[in-house]
């Protein structure tokens, strides 16, 4: 009778341990479920969230151009932010899923260092001079897209959505026939420069 007891004890101390184990390996489980959601949800929030800080801009240009798809469409951007500008805005939307990547770059500059950048634009091969309809059409709808305006509290040109007809507008790696045939996954570069305002406006969507 004594060593029955004994036995019993023993299974259930084994049966104990084994309940311990099994306790501990869902407690794991649940707990790396959680953190792998918060994760995605942490990312999801970071896809969708602009960029604003003028500081981000080097960085985030360099990483883009670092895509050699996505190279070509910010060549015209400058590598840093001109020290001598004014009222400098950027934007920058990373993309997700089917949504474009939408790069901004705006800001004012003294006369000769606008006339000197503008030729130097103008200097490539691959730009193209487009009507002021067409820059409309083109990158109006991308200042930006996905209700960003909303989260801007008045756009990026704070005041007005869009280009003015003050603006001249060329595009960079691409035409207006590619852009019509891909309106829905758009690749555009391009730039704006309004000489009465010495503004120039860099733009670019990756779709």
């Amino acid at each position: 009778m004594h060593t029955i007891c004994n036995v019993k004890r023993e299974n259930t101390g084994n049966g104990g341990k084994a309940a311990d184990i099994i306790i501990k390996l869902l407690l794991t489980v649940t707990g790396s479920f959680v953190a792998f959601i918060i994760v995605c949800l942490l990312l999801f929030y970071t896809q969708l969230t602009p960029v604003q800080d003028v500081d981000t801009y080097a960085g985030i240009i360099t990483e883009g151009r670092s895509n050699p798809h996505r190279q070509i469409y910010l060549s015209h951007f400058p590598d840093n932010i001109p020290l001598l500008s004014e009222r400098t805005v950027f934007f920058f939307f990373p993309g997700f899923l089917q949504g474009s990547a939408i790069y901004r770059l705006r800001l004012v500059l003294p006369e000769d260092e606008l006339l000197a950048l503008e030729e130097e634009l103008l200097s490539r091969s691959d730009v193209m001079a487009i009507s002021f309809e067409d820059a409309q059409s083109f990158i109006g709808p991308g200042f930006p897209k996905f209700d960003h305006k909303r989260r801007l509290r008045g756009g990026l040109f704070q005041g007005f959505e869009t280009i003015t007809e003050d603006f001249d507008s060329f595009l960079v790696a691409t035409t207006p026939d590619k852009i019509r045939v891909d309106w829905n996954h758009p690749e555009i570069g391009g730039f704006s420069i309004s000489k009465e305002r010495n503004e120039i406006v860099f733009w670019t969507e990756d779709g």
